[in-house]
C-alpha cells in the first residue's frame, strides 16, 4: 500500500533515542513528520532511517529546527526520561519563546510509559536521600507539566506513576491512557510449531537471559521434544553462545534482522521475556512481547512489564520473580500445554495498532 503524505510538515517530533519501531511508525503514518533524535538504539536500521527521513541532531540543531519550524505540534520524551531532562525543559522554554514572539499556537504533547519509582532511581544513583529526591522531582515534574498539552500514557502503571508523583495535573492538561497493543501482523503467515519457545530481546541479565537458561533444563525434562530460539545481541552473547552450544534444543542468532525475526516469531508457539525490576530499572513495556502477541504467541512474562494485567487478562503467564527456576519452567510448560490457539489470540488484539490511536489522539 503506497501512503501519500501531505507536503507541509504535520508535526515535529524529537527524541533522544531513535529504535526501529519508531521509524517504521513514521514510515507507515499518513503524516509528514519531521524526526529528530540524538542517538540511534542498539536495533537501529540506516535504511530505515532513511525512508523516514529521521534526521541525528545536536541540541543546537534540534532549537534551530524549533524556532523554524511551522509544525503547530511537536512531540517530546515523556517528562520523567530523566536522562534528558534539561534538554526536555529547554526545548519547552523555546517552544513557549517562540509562541510568544510569533503568537502562534503550539501544541506540546508527549507518550508516556514511564512506570518506575523514578525518585528511588535517582537516589539509588545519587546517594541524595529518597524523600528529598522525591520532594526535587515533585516540584520538577509539576512545573515541567505546566508547557505540555497532551499526554497519552501507554499503560495504567504509567498513569498511576506521575500522578503519584505529581499528586495532581494541572488543569490544561489532556490525558487519556491507551494499551500499546498491536494489531496482528498484516505480512506474516502463521505456521506454528508446538513445542518453538523463543527469548527475544537484548542478551542482559535485565531481560533474564540468564534465567530462561537456568530454567530450560527444567523444561526439556517434561518436553523433550521443545525446541528454544534465541535472538538478539548483548553483553551476555559469548556466555549464551557457549550455554547454546552445549544445549542440542537450541539455537541462536546473533543481531538478528527485521525479516529474520518476524520470520521466527511466524513460527513460535510461546515467547519468553523475564524483564528483573531493580532500584534503578524497571521494564516499561517490552517491544519484543508486542512483536509476539502480533505473531499470535503465548507469552511468559513477569509482572515487571506495564502491561502485566493485559497479559493476565488474555490468558498468557505472568510470574513475579525470575529467579526461581521452578517457578520459571512451570510457566513456560504451561505456556507449552495451553489450549489457546493462535486465532483466540489474534482475536484478542486490536484492529488498530494501540500507538497508531495514542499519536492520533496526541496529534488531533
Amino acid at each position: 500500500m503506497i501512503i501519500t503524505k501531505p507536503d507541509r510538515i504535520s508535526g515535529l517530533r524529537i527524541y533522544d533515542e531513535a529504535r526501529v519501531a519508531h521509524l517504521e511508525r513514521i514510515i507507515e503514518s499518513s503524516k509528514n513528520i519531521q524526526f529528530l533524535y540524538h542517538s540511534a538504539s542498539y536495533d537501529f536500521s540506516d535504511d530505515l532511517a532513511k525512508s523516514a527521513n529521521a534526521k541525528k541532531s545536536s541540541l543546537p540543531t534540534v532549537l534551530r529546527e524549533i524556532i523554524k519550524t511551522e509544525a503547530r505540534i511537536i512531540e517530546l520524551n515523556e517528562p520523567l526520561y530523566i536522562k534528558r531532562a534539561l534538554h526536555i525543559v529547554i526545548y519547552i522554554f523555546t517552544i513557549n519563546l517562540k509562541k510568544f514572539f510569533t503568537n502562534r499556537e503550539i501544541l506540546v504533547v508527549s507518550y508516556a510509559i514511564e512506570n518506575a519509582d523514578i525518585a528511588a532511581k535517582l537516589s539509588s544513583h545519587t546517594k541524595i536521600p529518597y524523600f528529598i529526591t522525591k520532594r526535587v522531582l515533585l516540584m520538577f515534574l509539576r512545573v515541567l507539566l505546566l508547557g505540555i498539552d497532551r499526554i497519552a500514557f501507554g499503560t495504567e502503571s504509567a498513569f498511576t506513576a506521575y500522578k503519584s508523583l505529581a499528586r495532581s495535573f494541572p488543569r490544561h492538561l489532556q490525558t487519556t491512557i491507551i494499551a500499546p497493543i498491536e494489531k496482528a501482523c498484516e505480512t506474516c503467515e502463521l505456521i506454528k510449531h508446538d513445542f518453538q519457545v523463543m527469548f527475544l530481546g537484548a542478551l542482559d541479565e535485565r531481560k533474564g537471559i540468564d534465567a530462561i537458561m537456568d530454567a530450560w533444563p527444567l523444561v526439556i525434562r517434561q518436553f523433550p521434544n521443545a525446541t528454544l530460539k534465541i535472538l538478539g545481541k548483548g553483553p551476555r552473547e559469548d556466555a549464551v553462545i557457549d550455554w547454546v552450544n552445549s544445549q542440542r534444543s537450541t539455537r541462536i542468532i546473533i543481531d538478528p534482522s527485521r525479516a529474520e525475526i518476524h520470520e521466527e516469531l511466524s513460527s513460535t508457539t510461546v515467547l519468553v521475556l523475564l524483564s528483573r525490576t531493580t532500584p534503578r530499572w524497571r521494564e516499561q513495556i517490552g517491544l519484543p512481547i508486542i512483536e509476539g502477541l502480533s505473531h499470535a504467541c503465548r507469552i511468559v512474562a513477569t509482572s515487571a512489564t506495564g502491561i502485566s494485567d493485559w497479559l493476565k487478562k488474555h490468558g498468557h503467564f505472568v510470574i513475579d520473580n525470575p529467579n526461581d527456576s521452578d517457578c520459571v519452567a512451570a510457566a513456560i510448560v504451561a505456556a507449552l500445554n495451553s489450549r489457546s490457539l493462535a486465532q483466540n489470540i489474534l482475536q484478542s488484539l486490536p484492529t488498530q495498532n494501540g500507538r497508531t490511536v495514542a499519536e492520533d489522539w496526541l496529534w488531533k
